[in-house]
């Protein structure tokens, strides 16, 4: 019984605390299209960079309930961006 707590305690203490640090999720995968009806639901989008902690370049669109992840040369995605007057980089917060 004292072996579990001690490795317990020792658990807790070798491993830093993730308080205050944000989470990240990356898009492992891009959609070649989604249904252009999709576009309506789309609460947040921004950019995924390829140089950071995720591997892939992608454009993440926040829908209600999912998360959908595109190509940044997407042609539905660009007709969407340049219908809502917005350029390609920009963040968009629809909340």
């Amino acid at each position: 019984m004292k072996s579990l707590v001690f490795l317990v305690c020792l658990l807790f203490f070798a491993f830093p605390s993730l308080e205050g640090k944000p989470v990240v999720s990356c898009c492992t995968e891009r959609a070649k299209s989604i249904p252009r009806n999709m576009f309506k639901l789309v609460k947040e989008v921004y950019f995924q960079p390829s140089d950071g902690i995720c591997d892939l370049q992608a454009v993440v669109l926040i829908l209600e309930k999912q998360k959908k992840c595109l190509h940044p040369k997407n042609k539905d995605f660009r007709k969407w961006l340049k219908w809502r007057g917005l350029t390609p980089g920009q963040t968009l917060n629809l909340k």
